[in-house]
């Protein structure tokens, strides 16, 4: 760590990449930007960011913090005191004629860098939700499943419908996707995370839900993150209607890749076949019910991790002040 880079306040140990619009206090992560000891600037920031008032003023402040974080994703190592001031304005330049209320669109203006930067800031919140977050989000369309496809789940093939589910929740969220129908790069991502569901002739299952974590792991997805997505996904309904499957939502994600891969029949028959057998998984009960269960308790398990965590930087912070 040099000289010139400021310390992030809250952790007092990692380099700060981003400064508080609030309070202009620099900090390091999303993690100490959501620290106990930040608390009142982050739960207004989302609070606001959530709020669907606010008028022309608070339309005004998100612009200024959008153009403020367009500024610093594109920051680069070794810019001098006198290039800072113009940054702001050479921004503006870039994004001239794009809306700045239209995130599909600014997301289409960043790079692959500036979009991992972007995921790692509270303006993440930001950027559009998919669908099954946002329930004024068309739905995927449910896959046609054949009368008389009636497979039996397994262990292994419900453990594949799981890494299936954090695969399609991944590439959504990379791409910024409310779905996936008509995104043409969702079947490159797909192939590559879980290539079982695209080699014709694959045998493969699961055995265990740590071999899923683990396989998506060593493919550079954040699956601990995205454990809240499959559980939101997975879990069957409390209620439904006469018309409406316990499991809709993920016969919806089924339906959803199906429509990314109208290219590929031979992918969209299996896509079929595991449709038909979260069909036939009715109950928490069931094998993918049970699966679903050891899913929540992770995600449990590691969301108080992190909260251990932030509770222990905010002590660090409190007593180096």
């Amino acid at each position: 760590m040099s000289s010139t880079e400021a310390v992030c306040t809250l952790c007092n140990r990692q380099v700060a990449k981003y400064v508080c619009p609030t309070c202009n206090v620099p900090y390091c992560s999303i993690l100490c930007f959501r620290s106990p000891a930040h608390g009142e600037c982050s739960e207004g920031f989302y609070r606001k960011e959530i709020s669907q008032e606010g008028g022309a003023n608070a339309k005004t402040e998100e612009r200024l913090r959008m153009m403020e974080m367009l500024k610093r994703l594109e920051e680069t190592d070794g810019l001098s005191d006198e290039d800072e001031e113009d940054e702001l304005a050479d921004v503006a330049a870039r994004f001239d004629g794009i809306d700045l209320d239209d995130t599909a669109a600014i997301w289409e203006r960043l790079s692959p860098e500036q979009r991992a930067r972007f995921m790692a800031t509270p303006f993440a919140a930001l950027v559009i939700k998919p669908w099954w977050e946002d329930p004024d989000a068309p739905m995927p369309r449910l896959p046609e499943i054949p009368a008389g496809l009636s497979p039996q789940p397994t262990l292994g093939i419900a453990l594949n419908l799981v890494a299936v589910v954090l695969a399609y929740a991944y590439t959504c969220r990379h791409l910024a996707a409310q779905q996936l129908e008509g995104e043409k790069d969702a079947p490159q991502i797909i192939a590559r995370l879980v290539p079982f569901l695209i080699e014709p002739h694959s045998t493969f299952v699961f055995t265990t839900l740590d071999d899923v974590v683990t396989s998506l792991a060593s493919r550079d997805v954040p699956v601990k993150s995205l454990l809240p997505d499959a559980v939101s996904i997975l879990r069957m309904a409390v209620v439904s209607t006469l018309d409406t499957h316990p499991h809709d939502r993920s016969l919806r994600a089924m339906g959803d890749i199906y429509q990314a891969f109208t290219k590929r029949p031979r992918v969209q028959r299996k896509i079929v076949w595991y449709a038909a057998c979260i069909s036939a998984c009715v109950g928490r009960g069931s094998i993918l019910g049970r699966v679903v269960q050891q899913i929540e308790e992770l995600a449990h398990t590691e969301k108080i991790k992190e909260t251990e965590l932030s509770n222990l930087d905010a002590g660090v912070t409190l007593k180096a002040t």
